[in-house]
């Protein structure tokens, strides 16, 4: 268990931490501002900061709780715009690939092939 204490409702298990890199020309700094303070009260975040020299925003959040689609929502409505780069848009697709899978695999109860059969009886006995 890590020392650290998260935030209410997030989970370590499901915690991940994901750079947003945004485009400060067209953002402005209060904008930026504006939507860390709007991210920061969201349920299942667990860290929000912006890293001026880098221009992106880094979140760490719980998946079972929050997506990216709506972390992205939330920069959107603040008038906070994304890089549309190619690396950025690939990034944020590899992103969403892991956040679902994350979920999916929540859903889905551990398989081993090295457990015993519910019976007891093992094959060819």
């Amino acid at each position: 268990m890590s020392e650290y204490n998260h935030r209410v409702g997030v989970r370590e298990k499901f915690l991940v931490k994901r750079r947003l890199k945004i485009d400060q020309r067209n953002s402005g700094e209060e904008g930026v501002q504006s939507a860390i303070e709007a991210l920061d009260v969201m349920f299942g975040l667990d860290d929000v900061s912006y890293v001026m020299k880098k221009q992106t925003i880094e979140v760490a959040y719980d998946v079972g709780h929050l997506s990216l689609a709506e972390i992205r929502q939330t920069l959107s409505e603040q008038a906070v715009k994304e890089n549309r780069g190619l690396l950025n848009r690939i990034r944020l697709s590899y992103y969403q690939y892991l956040d679902q899978n994350i979920r999916d695999n929540m859903a889905q109860e551990p398989w081993s092939c090295h457990m015993s059969s519910p019976s007891g009886n093992k094959k060819g006995r």
